[in-house]
């Protein structure tokens, strides 16, 4: 990890990295899908975070998902226990979905 607390895999979660990379680095240290950064966040956070909607600089609102929900699929695979856990202002993953107005199929896979 860095100063910030972040492992390669937060990096490549938000930097929207190809899913081949988020699946080899969980594989090479499936530990790090259940490290919190200095904010308390795992990569499953960061992963719900960059899904929903979006307002653009005209005010329209748009969709966004890219491959978030393949990526929080795999990571709440690789830790369960990491749905669960809260960040520093006491959010879940499921939290921060809700929060981004997620698809229901993601909603679906963190509340099992």
């Amino acid at each position: 990890t860095d100063n910030s607390g972040k492992c390669p895999l937060h990096y490549a979660v938000e930097g929207e990295a190809s899913m081949n990379t988020i699946r080899c680095l969980v594989k090479c240290n499936p530990k790090c899908a259940e490290m919190q950064d200095a904010d308390g966040k795992t990569a499953l956070m960061l992963a719900c975070e960059q899904t929903g909607h979006l307002e653009t600089s005209s005010g329209e609102d748009i969709a966004k998902s890219g491959h978030a929900e393949e990526v929080v699929e795999v990571l709440a695979r690789a830790s369960p226990q990491s749905i669960m856990l809260e960040d520093e202002e006491g959010r879940t993953a499921l939290e921060h979905a809700l929060v981004r107005e997620a698809p229901a199929l993601m909603i679906g896979m963190l509340m099992r």
